[in-house]
């Protein structure tokens, strides 16, 4: 696993995984997003292929702009666990819509 630093936690998880079996990168996505050095404060897991250094972001954003179908390939995880800390920052901020 791989964090990038932002505020007061990993925002960002990067795993690097061969995939054994269809679906494998999307079960290791969840179970990496649900334990709790990835829900806590988690906003974004990446899984990425064993060809791909997820220690290195430049290769994770490469790899994201050109093997990635956001149809397809992006799941949301709706009313997980996440800090107080997320939600003070969004509290400071006030966003009005359209």
């Amino acid at each position: 696993m791989f964090g990038t630093r932002s505020c007061a936690s990993d925002a960002l998880h990067r795993y690097q995984i061969r995939q054994r079996y269809p679906g494998h990168a999307r079960q290791a996505l969840h179970i990496a997003a649900a334990c709790q050095g990835g829900a806590y404060a988690g906003k974004w897991t990446v899984v990425v292929d064993d060809d791909i250094d997820a220690g290195e972001l430049d290769q994770v954003l490469w790899a994201m702009s050109t093997r990635f179908d956001p149809n397809v390939d992006i799941d949301l995880i709706s009313k997980a666990w996440a800090s107080n800390v997320i939600r003070f920052i969004y509290q400071e901020i006030s966003i009005t819509v359209f």
